[in-house]
This record gives C-alpha cells, structure tokens and sequence, in this order.
C-alpha cells in the first residue's frame, strides 16, 4: 500500500524542517507534498532544497491547501502533517499494516505526544476506542489529529468554511459510513506553541455550532454546552448565556446547567 501524507505550511520555517526530516526518516517510503500558502519567511529556501513535491500560491487556508495536496495524492492511504507536528518512527509502516489487519476500516488513528515549541513533553493523549455516538453526544474529538491515516476510498474533502474544526466535521461525516480503529501506540508528536490554534474564542463556537446543524447532527444539549464555554473563555458573556439556553433546552441536565452558568459568570467580559 501507498502512503500519501500532506503537509499544508504558512510562515512556519523555525517547524518546518523538522517536519520534513520525520517523514523521511520513516523505514517506509512516502508521498510527500507540501502546499505552502504563500510563505514570506524561509520557507520557499527550505523547500527549495528538498527533494519533495511543493507548491507555493496564497489560499483561503489550512482547508485549502490540504484538499489541493490530496487531489494530488497517488496514495491508498492519505493523510496530512501539519508543518509543526512530526511523525515518530515508524508511524508509515503502523498505518500500512493497521489497514492490513483491518481491512474494512475507512481510518485508523494511534495516540500523540503533546510538545512544547522545543520539542519538550508535556503530556500523552489518552485516546479511547472511537464511538460515533459517543462523541456527538458528549461533543469531545477523541482523535489527535497528526495519528490520523484515511483510506482514500474514504476521503471526503474537508470544509474550506471551516478554519478549526474541520477536522472534527471530517471525522464525523466518514464516521456515519466507515469504521474507524483506534490503536494506542504513539505514533506522532503534537506540537503546542504560542502560534498555535488555541481553543478559546467566539470564533471556535460559532464553527461548531455550523457544523452540527449543517450536518444535521443530534442530540444537541452537550454542543451548545461547548459554545457556552467558548463564549465564556472568549468573554462574551452573552452570546455564551444564550448557548447555555439552547443546551437547557435541548435536555442539558440542570446541574450541569449551573456548573457553566457559574463559569459564565465568572468570564473575562
């Protein structure tokens, strides 16, 4: 089986080389293409000399640039690498033979180790068996994202709407067809930096909230849950109380209700 791993990169040179060098590194060959979103750092340097597969032209973001790499692909299997996470040894020949011993899975994942902007451990995931039911209704991505490897015939290309939780709408729309295996060996780093995506603000909440209703997707009380903490932590009190109510409404339990109420109280306004 082929591997095909994408890497979509902006501005991230200080990342980037390291990134590279784990794919390389792998005891199994692959496809490595990089999509780069219009760098005005080092970055175009770097890829210069690599003997990799790269573009380079501004996009609409991360969404873009990982859907252009797969239509690309030439790979069985795809996945993408973000240009701070690295693969650990390894990690290409686990994903092949995962899919071998489980022929009918659409994705596989394995569990990642969280790094600071150095490469320093701060802590492991503790990923679970995926449960689709599970993590609609209890609104929590079990899946770190750089252990994820998709069969192609499961590709669905990613939302270019979204610019955060992409990745948790693609996991829920291949989870409705496909079975997805979940294997505990660490296979990635995952690395959490001062540039990094942070989960705090409006803007986090109002994806969310796009995605399930776009998608259809129920029960709805522990989302609306989730906004209200985004809201809170973002400081907008309102916007985070009318979540809560929405959550009430759609069968929160009251006492979890009044656990958010008080964080919201308590938010940055």
């Amino acid at each position: 089986m082929r591997v095909t791993v994408v890497t979509p990169t902006l501005n991230q040179c200080v990342y980037l080389p390291e990134t590279l060098r784990s794919v390389v590194a792998q005891n199994h060959p692959a496809e490595h293409i990089v999509i780069d979103g219009g760098s005005t750092d080092d970055t175009l340097s770097i890829l210069g000399d690599s003997a990799i597969t790269w573009i380079s032209r501004p996009d609409s973001g991360q969404a873009q640039a990982i859907n252009d790499g797969i239509r690309m692909a030439t790979g069985d299997i795809v996945a993408w690498l973000n240009s701070d996470d690295t693969y650990l040894p390894g990690a290409i020949q686990w994903a092949i033979e995962t899919f071998e011993s489980n022929p009918g899975a659409g994705m596989i994942y394995g569990d990642t180790a969280f790094v600071d902007a150095s490469g320093g451990l701060l802590h492991l995931s503790s990923s679970e068996p995926f449960d689709y039911a599970r993590f609609v209704s209890e609104c929590r991505n079990p899946i770190p994202q750089p252990s994820a490897f998709i069969r192609r015939e499961a590709w669905l290309d990613l939302d270019e709407s979204l610019h955060y939780f992409f990745d948790w709408d693609l996991w829920l729309r291949i989870g409705r067809n496909w079975p997805i295996i979940h294997d505990s060996q660490i296979i990635s780093t995952y690395r959490l930096h001062d540039e990094s995506k942070t989960w705090s603000s409006s803007s986090y909440a109002h994806e969310l909230e796009t995605v399930y209703l776009k998608g259809r997707i129920t029960p709805l009380a522990s989302m609306y849950a989730r906004t209200a903490q985004y809201h809170a932590n973002g400081g907008n009190r309102r916007a985070a109380y009318t979540s809560l109510y929405r959550a009430l409404r759609h069968g929160l339990p009251p006492r979890q209700g009044l656990s958010i109420w008080r964080a919201i109280w308590k938010c940055r306004v």
